[in-house]
């Protein structure tokens, strides 16, 4: 019998084989949990440890759905930017690798951080613009599709493990609803060190 197409068996199921290792090197990662530490500068100071225990359940039952943002500090550590909650409670589910999207000073700006599924993966390669799955509402949307601040596709690429893409754009106007160029622009630390 043969195998059916579709999510839940990795990008290969839906676009076919990604045989070819990528050119450069992707910033979303999955990382060893001991090499990923808290940032002391982290505002956050007091975490509810029954919401905590609540997470890591979920965290056990369906994994980490939104990635960790963080930043290579050396010798293969990373410090967290965004994400102290989920990895502390990924620590509680005894997991050993946490999804981390890595940025680095010589990597292109990451904007956005967003969802999709198959219909809008199939849109985004039919019309050659980013097109996402909201959670929330449960629907299709077209990024920039009313503001004017249109994404278009220059390349997508698959992680290692083909669950998730790291798209290339030539943004028009900002990605931000905020009206920052990238989403990612609340600073937490940097650090005075140009090594």
């Amino acid at each position: 019998m043969a195998s059916q197409k579709g999510l839940g068996k990795g990008l290969g199921a839906l676009l076919g084989d990604f045989s070819e290792p990528a050119a450069e090197e992707s910033a979303y990662r999955m990382l060893p949990l001991h090499r990923v530490e808290p940032n002391p500068e982290q505002p956050r100071q007091d975490f509810d440890e029954e919401e905590l225990t609540a997470l890591s359940e979920s965290i056990r039952q369906h994994g980490i759905l939104q990635p960790l943002t963080v930043r290579e500090t050396g010798a293969g550590y990373y410090q967290i930017i965004a994400g102290e909650r989920r990895w502390r409670a990924a620590r509680m589910a005894e997991l050993t690798e946490v999804p981390a999207i890595v940025v680095e000073e010589k990597n292109k700006e990451v904007l956005m951080l967003a969802y999709m599924n198959k219909e809008s993966l199939q849109k985004t390669l039919e019309t050659g613009y980013t097109w996402f799955y909201s959670r929330s509402r449960q629907e299709l949307w077209n990024k920039g599709a009313i503001s004017g601040h249109l994404q278009k596709v220059v390349s997508i690429k698959a992680d290692c493990d083909d669950d998730t893409l790291l798209v290339t754009v030539h943004q028009t106007g900002v990605a931000c609803h905020t009206g920052a160029y990238s989403c990612f622009f609340k600073e937490i630390y940097k650090s005075d060190n140009n090594e």
